[in-house]
């Protein structure tokens, strides 16, 4: 008798390990997720932790496994490989690292396909030899292994669950994705009753902070007249959010307050800004300046400063965030500037500057009565001599 957990999406076999479970994808699932049916001389007894393919997807999208992270981190990892070439590699070593890299995700998911319609008792292992076989040997990469004739080095390589998100694709969400350890029960190595995983998928997400994004998704908000999108394409990205943040700061201090993510693309993509411990450091500074500078003053604790760090491939993405700063609604009957002399207001999701005639109606409209305006400008330079 085999003992064997039994990992399969859909039908398909994945894998399995001896005697006891030790499949990378038990962190994929919960206590909740157990199927127990019958007794040990029954029948029909079985043991297994099964979610549909829909709720893999979910999971494996909530760790950061979204179709186009998968092929990023497929190309970033095989780009390491032209470091390393050397005139002992074969020719074809270059030629494959230059098909990794322009790799698209239709095609990964094309290579999931046919290695599942392949037939597995029939499977030819001298396929890993061939020199020109590239699709074979990306879907050994895929799946965690080097090849040592097609890779200059046994260091690249890549672990995770790409394989399984590209056979979501291929499946359809009601088929079934799971690891049945039925048959280690049988052979003695668990007790009907034990539950060998726990909640291994709630563990893995516990790891993150509650503030993270998933890098490249696409946010579930939109631009509004509350919520503004920024990209952050520069060198000096803490400079540049700081040079931006003035005309923001006064637009939602003008209207009902409202946040700027830095590091979501208009789209509401997330991308995210690369800040490192110093340039970290220097935006809070930048934005502590910029509210500074904004009149009439108004207490810099009243802005708050979030960075939120981005999942990718189950991981933290190292030095890269999404800055959120959160401004409040100013005063009543108050118009907010520049340090030189800029205002702007929101109309929905436009940012509109207001100069001349524009500005003299908007402030008229904004006071109440002349008496409200009359009192702001005698409090000027009470604020100027302070």
């Amino acid at each position: 008798m085999a003992t064997e957990s039994d990992v399969s999406i859909g039908g398909t076999y994945l894998g399995g390990t001896a005697k006891r479970i030790g499949d990378h994808q038990a962190s994929l699932f919960n206590a909740s997720d157990l199927v127990a049916i019958g007794g040990i001389t029954d029948d029909s007894f079985f043991r297994a932790y099964q979610i549909t393919v829909g709720e893999l997807r979910r999971r494996l999208e909530a760790l950061g496994y979204s179709l186009s992270r998968v092929r990023e981190e497929v190309v970033r990892t095989l780009q390491k490989g032209y470091a390393e070439l050397s005139e002992n590699d074969a020719p074809q070593c270059k030629s494959f690292l230059d098909y990794g890299c322009s790799i698209t995700v239709e095609q990964l998911i094309e290579i999931a396909r046919q290695w599942e319609i392949e037939d597995k008792n029939n499977y030819d292992y001298m396929a890993q030899f061939d020199l020109n076989n590239y699709p074979s040997t990306m879907l050994d990469f895929i799946r965690g292994s080097s090849s040592e004739l097609l890779l200059p080095s046994q260091n690249i390589w890549i672990h995770g669950h790409h394989l399984e998100r590209l056979l979501c694709e291929i499946h359809s969400d009601e088929e079934m994705f799971k690891i049945d350890f039925t048959r280690l029960i049988q052979a003695g190595y668990y007790k009907p009753d034990d539950k060998p995983i726990t909640n291994e998928f709630d563990r893995s997400l516990s790891q993150f902070n509650p503030l993270s994004f998933k890098l490249m998704e696409k946010l579930a908000e939109e631009e509004s007249e509350t919520l503004e999108f920024k990209t952050v394409i520069s060198g000096n990205p803490s400079k540049t959010i700081a040079q931006q943040s003035p005309k923001y700061l006064v637009v939602f201090l003008n209207s009902k307050g409202g946040r700027i993510l830095y590091g979501v693309t208009d789209e509401g993509i997330v991308e995210g800004v690369m800040l490192n411990r110093e340039e970290r450091d220097k935006l809070q500074r930048n934005i502590a300046a910029a509210v500074s500078s904004i009149t009439p003053n108004f207490p810099q604790s009243a802005v708050q400063i979030t960075l939120r760090p981005l999942i990718s491939v189950g991981m933290e993405v190292e030095d890269r965030f999404v800055v959120e700063v959160s401004v409040p609604r100013g005063k009543p009957n108050e118009m907010y500037f520049t340090h030189s002399g800029d205002t702007w207001v929101r109309h929905g999701t436009s940012t509109s500057a207001l100069k001349g005639h524009q500005l003299f109606v908007h402030i008229c409209v904004r006071y109440s009565s002349a008496d409200d305006l009359l009192s702001v400008a005698k409090a000027e330079p009470n604020r100027a001599e302070n």
